[in-house]
């Protein structure tokens, strides 16, 4: 809720602007816990959008905001791949569903 009324009142790429990397590390922890999670996916991805945005140019100067950046990216990668695998996996069904219903209409077991 606070990441929301952040990004609705322009704020948040201020609130997570100017951190050094103590500041930035907890920040980057969370993202990189709950960026896939469905809950806080659609917040998170903004957020993780703004801190490559106004960190990218300090990349390799501390590994463990580089760790964090590198965890963060390897969540999205792999939410990406369920998401991608489980659409596969929904059209599989929907074809078999298909078949099944139109079997069924053929042998009169079904209207």
């Amino acid at each position: 809720a606070v990441l929301a009324e952040l990004e609705r009142r322009g704020g948040r790429a201020a609130a997570l602007r100017g951190r050094d990397e103590k500041r930035l590390e907890p920040v980057l922890a969370f993202v990189a816990a709950h960026v896939a999670h469905p809950r806080y996916a659609s917040a998170l991805s903004g957020v993780a959008d703004a801190l490559l945005d106004a960190y990218a140019s300090k990349l390799g100067g501390a590994p463990a905001v580089d760790e964090l950046f590198a965890k963060i990216r390897q969540n999205v990668a792999d939410e990406a791949a369920a998401q991608e695998g489980l659409l596969g996996l929904a059209g599989t069904l929907d074809v078999l569903l298909c078949h099944n219903d139109r079997m069924l209409r053929e042998s009169g077991l079904r209207d």
